[in-house]
């Protein structure tokens, strides 16, 4: 008689959380939760507590006997079928105790470095962890990547093996270095340490050889984990942790796009950007003196970089801004705050601004893109020129003027669809300096001034109009009479009078005229426009 096999009578909900259950198996993470919950209660991460270091030496010995479980565990289960999901959690739990997950190993080399304190001794201290530590590390990458079957190049996993080389080597350079008073400097290197680790990590990550996606998993783990370490060592020196995450936002443009979107990352053009300025920024905040340098000065010129890698590969004209921002910003001063005093009052401003301008008009780059720059530099060149009773304002009007004509021709040439643009920029240039011109009347100072520059305007315009045949601008050179005419005019109400009486008697002259010469008048005017030959 067959044997009824039981049904569990559990609701299908329960049902279904069993079966997720044993599928994906959370037992593994699971247990690295507990023995990290176990490591802190243990070994807490304050800096400034002692440690016991015969504890921590038995903590050390049951992290890595627990490394080495999860290795046998990971080759135990490559020998099965259907394990191949265990033994890839097994290699991910892994993962973050090569990087120090419990902070035992920082601890255990930073107590050892307190019963020393000479450089000698330090370097003897170096030597052993390292010496110790990093051959550990490389044979359970090496076993990690065999239990997998993951194939990696010789360069990635020496990429990814840097990343416990940084661990063990952070608290021993917070501790070595300020015994010769590189306590700021230690931190910068470590964050230039975690930078040039992400760049490389990123270039592999994109490389047409890459070992698949396992590479772009493991790299953000390993960076967060150098990171981390990196972060707790200035911070256990009272150093700022900006000088540890400045040099990695100034490369985050190149790296994060390669990590997180490389397919996208052509079309991405704001984080390229955002995060190097970012990055300056952090460093400016700091404030401190790096190898003789100020921290500002080294990010900007690291920005400067990147946003001179960025222009080259791009052409954009918020890269060539971005250029244009950073040697403002570094002809400011030595500091974040020095900087910041002097913007505004740089004479320069103006012209790296129509330079911008004029990048962006030259890549025929969108009006919104164009207008900011244009209005900036008018407004500075209003505030800059040394003149008063609204000349300074008229000659920021006029930039504005020029600006629209420059980009009219640019874009739409002599095309007839274009001509309220031309109107348009002609008036910014004329109507505000000659009103004030003639409004003010010859002075000893701004009169002066404002006379000569609307003439050389209407000038200008002159040869402007020779040059492009365009006879809109050739009409406002009828103003260059008005002065003359304004110094024969007559200067009481009397004069006036005798002048509009002559007005009108020559008005009845030309009304003569106009009757005599009816018949020829309308014979011109009905005539039929000449036609081409055929």
């Amino acid at each position: 008689m067959q044997q009824r096999v039981p049904t569990p009578s559990a609701s299908p909900f329960a049902r279904f959380l069993l079966r997720n259950f044993v599928v994906y198996n959370p037992l593994f993470l699971f247990s690295a939760a507990l023995l990290l919950a176990g490591a802190w209660l243990l070994n807490p991460p304050a800096p400034g507590q002692e440690r016991s270091v015969p504890l921590l030496l038995k903590l050390f010995a049951l992290v890595q006997l627990y490394e080495f479980s999860l290795l046998g565990a990971a080759l135990l289960l490559a020998r099965r079928r259907g394990t191949a999901r265990d033994v890839r959690n097994l290699a991910l739990v892994l993962a973050p105790f090569l990087l120090d997950v419990s902070f035992t190993t920082s601890s255990l080399e930073t107590a050892l470095l307190n019963y020393v304190d000479t450089w000698q001794g330090m370097l003897a201290v170096s030597a052993l962890a390292l010496g110790t530590l990093l051959p550990l590390a490389w044979a359970k990458l090496r076993l990690a990547a065999r239990a997998t079957g993951q194939r990696f190049r010789r360069a990635e996993l020496l990429a990814l093996f840097a990343g416990p080389v940084l661990v063990t080597a952070s608290p021993l350079l917070g501790g070595f270095l300020p015994l010769f008073g590189l306590r700021t400097e230690g931190a910068f290197l470590e964050g230039v340490g975690v930078a040039l680790l992400a760049l490389v990590l990123a270039r592999l990550a994109v490389s047409e050889r890459a070992s698949g996606p396992a590479l772009r998993r493991l790299a953000p783990l390993v960076l967060a984990g150098v990171l981390c370490h990196a972060n707790a060592t200035a911070w256990a020196n009272a150093v700022s942790t900006l000088l540890v995450s400045g040099p990695l936002l100034l490369v985050g443009g190149v790296v994060l796009p390669a990590l997180a979107w490389p397919d996208r990352r052509a079309r991405d053009a704001a984080t390229p950007l955002l995060l190097p300025a970012l990055g300056a920024l952090a460093l400016g905040a700091v404030d401190a003196p790096l190898f003789g340098v100020g921290s500002w000065q080294v990010g900007l010129w690291a920005a400067s970089a990147s946003f001179a890698f960025e222009f080259v590969r791009r052409r954009s004209l918020a890269s060539f801004a971005s250029l244009l921002v950073v040697a403002h910003a570094a002809s400011g001063g030595v500091s974040l705050e020095a900087s910041l005093d002097r913007l505004g009052q740089n004479p320069f401003e103006p012209l790296l601004l129509l330079a911008l301008f004029g990048y962006g008009v030259w890549r025929r780059a969108h009006p919104a893109a164009l207008a900011p720059p244009l209005l900036l530099a008018a407004l500075r060149v209003a505030d800059l020129v040394p003149l008063q009773h609204g000349v300074d304002a008229a000659v920021g009007a006029q930039v504005l003027g020029a600006g629209l004509l420059v980009w009219t021709h640019r874009e739409h040439g002599r095309r007839p669809e274009a001509a309220w643009l031309r109107v348009a920029g002609v008036l910014w240039l004329v109507v505000p300096l000659v009103s004030v011109a003639y409004v003010l009347g010859p002075g000893p100072h701004d009169g002066v001034w404002a006379y000569v520059l609307s003439g050389a305007t209407l000038a200008l315009l002159l040869v402007l109009a020779g040059a492009t045949r365009e006879r809109l601008y050739a009409y406002p050179s009828l103003l260059l009479g008005l002065e003359p005419a304004v110094s024969f005019a007559p200067a009481s109400s009397q004069g006036w009078g005798a002048l509009v009486l002559l007005a009108a008697f020559v008005t009845v002259c030309l009304g003569v005229a106009l009757a005599l010469q009816r018949e020829r008048l309308l014979a011109w005017l009905e005539a039929p426009a000449p036609t081409a030959p055929a």
